[in-house]
């Protein structure tokens, strides 16, 4: 299983939201934010990046891609490691995140983008942390395409055209 690093997460927030995503919206990349709150984005990061490897008593908490995935996406919406810019980083982390893995997902970037908005529109005290993760994959399941080899050639300018034209 491949996973996300802090810098991933961090270039798509800085360089893809910023740069190219942020829809006139106010949007300050990390490395411009004071201390405490680069350290606490930081934190809040690699507190996202490492719950889907979590283990308890030898055994993964999340086995599959899928709760994997899901658990990385509930994360970064969850957490809200950046001032702005949060809903769309988990969107663009999920699509990298199955990529690295040899998967793809067959819904729009507005059909996941509505689902991050939904899910950080309520509390997960009112609904559970575990019906909310169930949502989510769920979703992926539905939506998970397995690369083939045949595939591969093209794949990964397919995957840079998508996140590029992810605003349209």
């Amino acid at each position: 299983m491949n996973y996300l690093n802090i810098y991933d997460i961090l270039y798509i927030h800085d360089i893809l939201i910023v740069e190219k995503y942020n829809y006139d919206e106010p949007i300050e990349p990390a490395y411009e934010y004071q201390e405490n709150d680069l350290i606490d984005c930081i934190h809040k990061i690699d507190v996202s990046i490492n719950n889907p490897k979590q283990t308890f008593d030898g055994v993964e908490l999340y086995p599959t891609l899928e709760e994997k995935a899901g658990v990385l996406f509930l994360s970064i919406i969850k957490n809200h490691p950046f001032i702005n810019g949060n809903k769309r980083t988990a969107v663009f982390s999920l699509f990298l995140f199955m990529a690295m893995n040899n998967c793809w997902l067959k819904f729009k970037h507005y059909e996941l983008y509505k689902l991050a908005e939904s899910l950080s529109s309520r509390s997960t005290a009112e609904i559970g942390f575990d019906k909310e993760k169930a949502e989510v994959i769920e979703y992926i399941q539905k939506g998970k395409i397995e690369f083939k080899e045949s595939m591969a050639p093209g794949i990964i300018k397919k995957i840079f055209k998508r996140l590029l034209d992810f605003n349209k």
